[in-house]
């Protein structure tokens, strides 16, 4: 991740936008990327302030307080429940999620979703389709 540019940058890259610059403008004199200087004013006009958004911080799945249990218990009692119609569960429940949250949380539990590819009883049945023959 990179890191914060300086308080005085972003307060110098504010002031001259809204002395009546564009923020492209803004973005060639000080020598920045025109979606840093979109940001800053973003933000500017949000908050008010020019000081940067605190980084990092924990990055844990907030799942295991709101619905851990739950699907833990489901895949239980369900075991080839997908991971769409887990989180259409939760999500029914008022837990909003994505799937790939769900996914990740079940792998951190040791569970594995891998799946068999299916293929017919011969190598024919591939190159004929629907298993019809010819002749």
């Amino acid at each position: 991740m990179a890191r914060a540019l300086s308080v005085d940058l972003r307060d110098r890259v504010i002031r001259y936008v809204l002395d009546g610059r564009t923020r492209h403008q803004a973005a060639k004199v000080f020598g920045i990327a025109p979606s840093t200087a979109i940001k800053y004013l973003a933000s500017y006009m949000a908050t008010g302030a020019v000081e940067p958004k605190k980084q990092g911080g924990d990055q844990r799945s907030k799942l295991t307080a709101h619905g851990g249990s739950y699907i833990l218990r489901r895949v239980r009692e369900i075991p080839d429940m997908t991971l769409s119609e887990l989180t259409e569960e939760l999500t029914a429940q008022g837990i909003q999620i994505h799937f790939s949250t769900v996914s990740r949380f079940l792998k951190a539990q040791g569970f594995s979703f891998k799946k068999k590819l299916w293929w017919p009883p011969n190598r024919s049945d591939l190159m004929c389709g629907h298993g019809a023959t010819n002749g």
